[in-house]
């Protein structure tokens, strides 16, 4: 995203983007201050829009039960110590898959 599709969007930027001290700034660094400001706004209006952030908490949460199955396979853990290890990890997984039907459950509460 350019400076001016940044401004068309917030209009109140463009006091910035015309100030003598950003056009000082070097070609890249007035692109880096551009993308920092884009990737505020992204996380603003994600932050807006309810259950924006089940996916990356889905995402999170698939991370951490793949790392506690590698973390189990290295410590060669079976049967009760295994599930005992396992299930947080895989709570949090069912609990967040939007296809394990469970997803909606845990938002009436």
């Amino acid at each position: 995203m350019t400076a001016k599709e940044l401004i068309l969007k917030q209009p109140k930027l463009k006091a910035l983007f015309d100030s003598p001290k950003f056009l000082s700034l070097p070609k890249d660094r007035q692109d880096y201050m551009v993308d920092l400001i884009e990737d505020a706004l992204f996380w603003i209006d994600l932050d807006d829009k309810p259950h924006s952030s089940d996916g990356f908490k889905f995402l999170a949460a698939t991370y951490g039960l793949q790392k506690a199955q590698s973390e189990a396979h290295e410590k060669d853990l079976q049967g009760r110590e295994l599930e005992k290890f396992i299930r947080p990890h895989q709570d949090l997984y069912t609990m967040f898959n939007p296809y394990s039907g469970n997803a909606n459950e845990s938002k009436k509460k």
